[in-house]
Formats: structure tokens, C-alpha cells, sequence
């Protein structure tokens, strides 16, 4: 069985990061406003941010599908991943599966795309070659949790809140340039905490979101294993990813690039971590077991 006190735990420590993590990045984005205009651009910086907020979601995930050239996984070829897609939304409580596509690359890799009521998610055809049913459930059931977290809405959120920031610290260096002249003319003293903040603003803005995926990861982590009901499954998968993307940059750049980029700058956590933080979801004396999701009532099926 689950550890669910240590999951409730988790769960309450990573919703409150990430209440921490959007509130840092709407107060650097209102600062930025109020570098620039003062209490009128923190009401201007504010409406962009609720402008872009309710736009950017109505962006259609066919774009994204199209680019990474996706196509509809067959039910007739992949009838038990269906299956097992369709129980996980069950306990998940989404109003209907996720669409299944599969896109040709040669990296092990998964994403969901759109929002709780209209939702996809995609699998390489890597992915599919490499990892057994067991393994695809743990992925599944780590795609839905994202979808049932609203986390695709939530790191909308921060990237419209981080390019804004991006887009306000551009005009404020622009601005500072074109007055310079007339500033220095006056004797006027120029403090350095405004100019730091102008710089320094878009690549704190960055650490903040990448922090915020982070943190979600984790989260659809811990739901993830107990919508699939298997803990095992995911760490398997999660071992595997691992070492093949290990491989991709020893072969891709010479040494010393080729080691693991610094965590910060990672969308992900560290496999290792992340396989520690699952284990300790898992009670001891626990046989690893999926329910079949086909019409084979509660038979358990291990894989």
C-alpha cells in the first residue's frame, strides 16, 4: 500500500512552494512595473499578466502536435495501453481519457498537452521500443497526473509571467539608455539596486520557473504511482530514461561539457532523487501489482 501520510506530506509541501514560486514571479513582474512607471505600471504590467493569462490557454495543442509531427496511437495496435490509459483517467477522475499520439523521435520522451476537459498525451516511438507495459503505465500515470494537477495551465502561468518580465526589463534598459545623456547633464545619482534588478530580473525570473517545473514533477511523481498503483513501474522507466539521456550528451559533447548540467538549470529533478522520493511511497511488503483496466473485472496483471 501507499505511504499516504508521506504523500499527503509531499503533497502540501509542494503546493506550497509552488504558491511561493508564482507569488515571487507576479511580485518581480508588478517590480518591474513599478521601476518603470511607478504605481501605474504595476497596474499596466498587472492587466498584461491577466491579458496574456486568459489568452494563452486558448492556444490549440494541434499546432504542437503538428510540429512534432504526432499521430493517433492505433487502439487496434495498442489495445492494452488504452486500456490502461482509460482506467488511469478513471481514477484520476477526468471526464474522458486522454487522446494517445505518438511521435517519431529517437529520444525516450512523454508529454500532455491542453487542459483537464480536452486533453492529449504524447509518447516518442523511442519510448514504445524501449519500455514494457508496466513502464508505460507508470509514464501514463505520471502524464495524467499532470493533467488532473492543472500543472500545463500553472506552467502557462509562469512563462507568461518570466517573458513579461523578460519583455519589461528590455523597455526599462531601452528607457535608461535613451535618458542617460539627460540624467548625467543634471548630476542626477543613479541608484545600482534598480539597475541590478532591471538586469538581473529575467534570468531570476527563468531559476523560478524552471524551480516551479521542478517542484510539479515531483508532484506528478507521488500521483502519478498512485493512480498506476505500481511504484516500481515508474522507477524502472525513470532508470532508463536516464541512461539514455546520459548517453545522448557523452556522444553529443566532448568533455567536460558532457556531464550532467547543474540541477538549477534543470526542468527535471535528478533521477536519483526522484527514484528516492518514490521509494519512500512504497510500504514494505507490498507486491507491485496493475489492475487490468479491460474487461477482465479486478484481475490483477503482473507485468
Amino acid at each position: 500500500m501507499m505511504n499516504t501520510l508521506l504523500l499527503r506530506r509531499n503533497s502540501l509541501y509542494n503546493f506550497l512552494q509552488t504558491v511561493l514560486v508564482l507569488l515571487a514571479l507576479t511580485s518581480i513582474t508588478a517590480l518591474m512595473g513599478w521601476l518603470i512607471a511607478g504605481g501605474n505600471g504595476v497596474v499596466v504590467a498587472t492587466a498584461a499578466t491577466v491579458f496574456m493569462l486568459i489568452g494563452a490557454p486558448q492556444i490549440s495543442s494541434a499546432y504542437i502536435l503538428r510540429t512534432v509531427r504526432a499521430r493517433p496511437l492505433e487502439r487496434h495496435r495498442f489495445p492494452r495501453l488504452h486500456a490502461l490509459s482509460a482506467e488511469i483517467a478513471r481514477r484520476a477522475g477526468l471526464a474522458a481519457a486522454p487522446k494517445l499520439y505518438v511521435m517519431p523521435s529517437r529520444a525516450m520522451n512523454a508529454f500532455a498537452l491542453k487542459s483537464r476537459d480536452e486533453a492529449s498525451i504524447v509518447v516518442s516511438d523511442s519510448l514504445l521500443r524501449n519500455l514494457n507495459l508496466r513502464e508505460m503505465a507508470g509514464i501514463l500515470g505520471h502524464e495524467t497526473a499532470h493533467i488532473r494537477n492543472g500543472d500545463l495551465y500553472v506552467m502557462v502561468m509562469a512563462d507568461m509571467a518570466a517573458r513579461l518580465t523578460i519583455v519589461l526589463s528590455m523597455v526599462g534598459q531601452v528607457l535608461l539608455i535613451l535618458a542617460l545623456p539627460a540624467l548625467l547633464a543634471t548630476g542626477i545619482h543613479l541608484s545600482i539596486i534598480p539597475l541590478l534588478v532591471l538586469v538581473l530580473a529575467p534570468a531570476v525570473t527563468v531559476l523560478l520557473q524552471l524551480a516551479l517545473s521542478r517542484i510539479r514533477e515531483y508532484q506528478a511523481d507521488a500521483d502519478g504511482v498512485q493512480l498506476a498503483g505500481d511504484v516500481y513501474g515508474l522507477i524502472s522507466a525513470l532508470r532508463k530514461l536516464d541512461r539514455q539521456q546520459s548517453v545522448f550528451w557523452r556522444q553529443l559533447l566532448p568533455r567536460p561539457w558532457s556531464r550532467s548540467q547543474p540541477s538549477l538549470l534543470q526542468t527535471h529533478p535528478p533521477t536519483p532523487t526522484r527514484i528516492e522520493r518514490l521509494l519512500g511511497l512504497q510500504q514494505p511488503h507490498h507486491q507491485s501489482l496493475l489492475y487490468n483496466a479491460g474487461n477482465q473485472g479486478s484481475r490483477p496483471v503482473i507485468f
